[in-house]
């Protein structure tokens, strides 16, 4: 036995060496496949699988939500006076129909944001879209988060 044949039966032994771990790891990746399969199914037929959304909540339910806002007549730094001062949550007037607030008038706290709007403003701008008319928060209104929604109201 030369030179020749002892390279030669190591080359093969590296092929047989390679080709045996390619088969374990063939093996090992069809056993988590199967396992993975089984394990859907099961998790499936327990009634775990993935779940529908629930219905979005009509916009009647999303005003009802809105808690009513006595807004209180105060004097706001800024007015009319031309200072510069623009805050958004110190407005003096609905955002929406732009007439001022009136002391005892109805008003609606919108849930997340807490911007405060005319009652009837916000209830026909919440008709048209979801979204707060000053920051464009988008409001959750699926029935999953009814609570969540109640909660976050100021």
């Amino acid at each position: 036995m030369g030179w020749g044949d002892l390279v030669g039966w190591i080359r093969w032994a590296l092929v047989g060496a390679t080709m045996l771990v390619v088969a374990l790891l063939a093996v090992c990746m069809l056993v988590v496949a199967v396992g993975h399969v089984i394990y859907v199914l099961w998790r499936n037929i327990r009634g775990g699988g993935a779940k529908t959304p629930p219905p979005p909540l009509s916009i009647e339910e999303v005003l009802e939500r809105i808690p009513d806002y006595d807004f209180p007549y105060q004097e706001l730094p800024g007015g009319a006076a031309g200072d510069d001062y623009d805050d958004d949550d110190h407005r003096e007037s609905c955002a929406i129909c732009v007439a001022p607030y009136e002391p005892g008038e109805a008003c609606g706290v919108l849930p997340g944001c807490g911007h405060v709007f005319h009652k009837l403003c916000v209830a026909e701008w919440l008709r048209q879209s979801t979204t707060c008319p000053l920051c464009r928060a988008a409001f959750d209104v699926t029935e999953g988060t009814r609570q969540a929604v109640v909660d976050n109201m100021v």
